[in-house]
């Protein structure tokens, strides 16, 4: 049995960090920790974070992931535990945590959870893109959660076809079931402009003028603003209960990995209407478990078209519940995950320090 470390910017809410708590709750091979570039105060942490048996440690008090505490305090982290294997969740952790890796002679993973469009829709520093860009090949294995994003990411010259690895993202269809939709429509994710929530609110706009009071409902965290068409509910702690308002998930994101909300709205049998992007496309067939859409006409026209029709409704949700189940199992995810720890873990460091 290894020991691994999970590194992650920051544990409040979000994707990463839902499927993270998945993750490390259903390890079983290894003995897994948890570390954060930054620490937030405790009623903000994902809820499972906050009272979990896995050990946190928290490697700065600061709100800047790029702190020069950092990476003094990490390394000095890998020191003391000696773990088999370290784990980089999102960009600023891989920035951190390769670099921290390669110094102390310590494998591994870099683990983006996104395109790399992302980097330039949050427009990061030109500095910070040159760092994402020249760390990444410098760690053993680069693990992807779609074809997609692997494909965007090695097109591009970013990582070495023998050094990448697929685990696409899983979701607790145990805990995430059909349990009852309600009317409205319902995005979750937080207020970031990546998320394509201006967009949303056209759409919303238009199908206002066949469905009077339609509402649609936005959970997620962030700072950001929201048009006034769009109802914004803080995320709860059990999303299931915004969930189960909707008669339709949709998403008008501009870059994903693989949507983990995306994932929990078809455990939950709830039909989708999503960008026309390739991780989108790995999880919604076109007319089976939702639509798939690129412009503010086909989004309004595939809403509509499942909001008028509740048979249709009905038919996707199954659809979607049951490729949940076949697909997309967290279980599955966490079992090809150990085996890539196994596989680095048996193999001598692959790169040399930077």
């Amino acid at each position: 049995m290894g020991r691994i470390l999970h590194l992650i910017s920051q544990l409040e809410e979000g994707g990463a960090q839902r499927l993270l708590s998945n993750v490390v709750t259903l390890s079983k091979r290894h003995q897994v920790e948890v570390a954060t570039l930054i620490s937030s105060p405790s009623e903000k942490l994902f809820p499972f974070f906050r009272n979990c048996d896995v050990p946190v440690h928290f490697l700065s008090n600061s709100a800047d992931f790029y702190n020069p505490g950092i990476l003094p305090a990490l390394r000095k982290l890998l020191k003391e535990q000696r773990y088999s294997l370290v784990q980089c969740w999102l960009f600023e952790s891989i920035v951190q945590g390769v670099m921290a890796c390669r110094i102390e002679n310590v494998p591994v993973i870099a683990s983006p959870r996104n395109m790399r469009m992302l980097l330039q829709l949050n427009r990061h520093r030109l500095w910070e893109r040159f760092l994402i860009r020249k760390v990444i090949p410098f760690a053993d294995l680069s693990l992807f959660p779609s074809y997609s994003t692997a494909m965007d990411f090695l097109h591009a010259g970013w990582v070495d076809f023998q050094r990448l690895r697929v685990v696409r993202n899983g979701v607790d269809c145990a805990h995430f079931q059909p349990d009852g939709h309600g009317n409205a429509l319902v995005a979750v994710g937080r207020l970031a402009a990546e998320k394509g929530f201006e967009f949303l609110g056209k759409v919303v706009r238009r199908l206002r003028t066949f469905f009077p009071q339609l509402r649609c409902i936005v959970a997620g965290g962030g700072r950001g603003e929201l048009p006034p068409e769009l109802e914004h509910v803080l995320f709860a702690d059990d999303v299931r209960k915004v969930y189960k308002q909707a008669a339709v998930y949709i998403s008008t994101s501009w870059v994903e990995g693989l949507s983990v909300a995306l994932l929990e709205s078809q455990a939950m049998g709830i039909p989708a209407v999503v960008r026309r992007i390739g991780p989108n496309s790995e999880v919604i067939d076109h007319g089976v478990n939702g639509f798939l859409a690129r412009s503010e006409e086909e989004y309004v026209s595939s809403c509509k078209t499942l909001m008028e029709d509740a048979d249709l409704r009905s038919a996707m949700g199954t659809n979607a519940r049951a490729a949940a189940l076949k697909r997309f199992s967290i279980e599955k995810q966490v079992e090809e995950m150990e085996s890539v720890h196994d596989e680095l873990i048996a193999a001598p460091v692959l790169q040399t320090a930077l």
